[in-house]
């Protein structure tokens, strides 16, 4: 298949993983369908997700940072990718603002706002060395620590075959010219559009098996 760049559509942000189009979508000669330069998401991608009970309770609004995560995953509903908000993990007292139910797992979502470089770093402690997560030059290491915790609880009331990863989204950063994903304590720390991409990976579970998924969770969240 090839394609041909087209112009700006209404709006200049993509849908699903926020990027700038303003210098135009990509348009599929086989189709009218206008396709976003960075992710691939059509620029008719469906804007809300199938939900599982009610997403958010009337009495807990959302903050910033967490309205823009639940706004990018629920943005990824096209590639089967189910968005649950305020997840309560039973025998905690942990809710979980943002979850994920892709065909490639489930993921805890956290985000934090933060300016400067984000970089990962060798550090070497005694005979250790280890791998630590900078951003404008200060050391967040600890900050994948909360956010692993959520993921392995969220595990423990799920079909152990089922895949859990933390994710940490790092928003208002700046990232270094083509940039990978990091790996800070089992925890996948991510940019934006990275994030889009991430959830909206193939894998194992078919598109019965996400809403199954989904469904268990809402069940033990006490959300039906």
């Amino acid at each position: 298949m090839t394609a041909r760049s087209a112009g700006a559509r209404a709006g200049d942000l993509c849908h699903v993983c926020g990027a700038d189009v303003t210098q135009g979508w990509w348009d599929s000669v086989d189709s009218d369908e206008a396709r976003c330069v960075a992710c691939g998401a059509p620029s008719t991608a469906t804007l809300t997700a199938p939900r599982v009970g009610p997403a958010v309770a009337p009495h807990a609004p959302r903050g910033r940072v967490d309205r823009r995560i639940a706004r990018i995953l629920e943005r990824a509903a096209w590639k089967d990718v189910v968005a649950l908000h305020d997840v309560r993990v039973p025998g905690t007292q942990m809710v979980l603002h943002d979850v994920a139910v892709a065909r490639s797992g489930v993921y805890v979502v956290d985000a934090r706002s933060a300016r400067g470089l984000v970089e990962e770093r060798l550090a070497t402690d005694g005979p250790r060395r280890e791998r630590r997560l900078l951003v404008g030059g200060r050391d967040c290491s600890h900050w994948a620590a909360p956010t692993l915790r959520k993921a392995t609880a969220l595990q423990a009331v799920l079909d152990p075959r089922t895949p859990v990863r933390g994710v940490l989204c790092v928003l208002d950063a700046e990232w270094r010219l083509a940039p990978r994903p990091i790996v800070c304590g089992q925890v996948v720390v991510v940019w934006p559009r990275a994030l889009a991409r991430l959830v909206s990976r193939p894998g194992p579970l078919t598109p019965a098996a996400v809403r199954r998924t989904a469904e268990r969770l809402a069940a033990v969240s006490g959300r039906r």
